[in-house]
């Protein structure tokens, strides 16, 4: 978690203040950006920065680290492999030809499929 906490007093240039603190779960490993020293950020740009590349890298640690996630991530992919296979097996056999888009390329995970061109 990220709490975000309104700081009393207004910074030198009259802008609202506001504490951070981080709160993990065991096992889940640290992440950056690392704090300053007081951990009060005034409003602007720079803390918006800060909040959106802390939250992205907090979510990749759990989602990485954690062995809640990494078992779930894990089945999920296996499952998208196995429903992937079926289906390019049941188009090959009505004569359909699939393609995949090499990993480059990729937007998402879906296979998109040809028909064949007349006379084939």
């Amino acid at each position: 978690f990220i709490i975000v906490s309104p700081v009393a007093e207004k910074s030198d240039k009259g802008k609202n203040q506001y504490r951070i603190t981080t709160v993990r779960r065991h096992g889940v490993p640290a992440f950056g950006p690392e704090f300053p020293e007081r951990q009060i950020f005034e409003e602007g740009p720079y803390l918006r920065k800060f909040l959106l590349t802390k939250l992205i890298n907090a979510e990749r640690a759990t989602v990485n680290f954690h062995p809640t996630f990494v078992d779930k991530m894990h089945r999920t992919r296996e499952q998208i492999l196995k429903n992937l296979i079926t289906e390019c097996t049941v188009n090959a056999k009505k004569g359909k030809v699939v393609a995949v888009k090499p990993p480059k390329e990729r937007v998402g995970a879906k296979a998109f499929v040809q028909q064949p061109a007349p006379g084939n």
